[in-house]
């Protein structure tokens, strides 16, 4: 019995949730495309810590169904798909799982610096599509992909771009809009607004209060045999 005990105790220990998993969302709220993207918001960037160096990303360009891409408007050399910072010891990243084919890291050693004209300059970026610029080669999200360095947090990734004497931001994502009209809209979207803290919510457990009360009957006939 105590045997049975002690197995189904365990049973109950791997099956209990687990801990929610905190994760950072940024939401791309300004538009400084060449003719516009419509209503905001454009897209979220969600950040979760995924282990002692490393971060995953989720980003979503359709919190409100508006139909965005990824795009490269620029020469690949010149211009990047995301730009962002990072804090600290500026560390060497890694780029790996990436959702979407065609994705590289464009800026993986800060210093070079990728920049844009309403948001300002960049140290790491990510290019979409093969490098490939121009509409035709867009590409539709979501997009989710990991970044790594030792000792990589979700909040040095909480660093404004350097834009001189006007306000910076945090991300950047280049995008195309409106492609069912005769002159889309290009151009990079943006977010200056500090982050919000949401959670991933457990999976269900099946039945946890029967599987307790069981435990806890089981438990109780193990102890009183032991006593008597």
């Amino acid at each position: 019995m105590y045997r049975s005990v002690k197995v189904l105790l365990m049973c109950l220990f791997v099956l209990a949730p687990l801990p929610a998993l905190a994760s950072t969302i940024y939401t791309l709220n300004i538009d400084g495309s060449t003719g516009g993207l419509g209503p905001a918001p454009y897209a979220t960037i969600a950040l979760t810590q995924a282990g002692a160096n490393t971060v995953h990303f989720v980003v979503d360009l359709t919190p409100t169904g508006a139909g965005l891409q990824f795009v490269l408007t620029g020469n690949a050399a010149k211009a990047s798909t995301i730009g962002f910072n990072i804090a600290g010891a500026n560390p060497t990243v890694s780029f790996l799982n990436p959702s979407l084919t065609g994705w590289t890291l464009q800026q993986g050693l800060a210093g070079g610096y990728s920049s844009n004209g309403v948001f300002g300059s960049f140290e790491y970026s990510l290019n979409c599509c093969s490098s490939q610029n121009g509409g035709s080669n867009a590409q539709a999200g979501p997009l989710s992909f990991d970044l790594t360095a030792p000792g990589l947090t979700v909040a040095q990734f909480q660093t404004l771009s350097n834009n001189g004497n006007n306000p910076g931001a945090y991300f950047v994502i280049d995008l195309l809009g409106n492609t069912g009209t005769g002159n889309p809209a290009t151009g990079y979207v943006g977010v200056r607004d500090l982050p919000v803290d949401d959670s991933v919510t457990p999976a269900a457990v099946p039945e946890p209060t029967s599987l307790l009360l069981i435990g806890a009957g089981l438990a109780g006939l193990g102890l009183f045999r032991r006593k008597f």
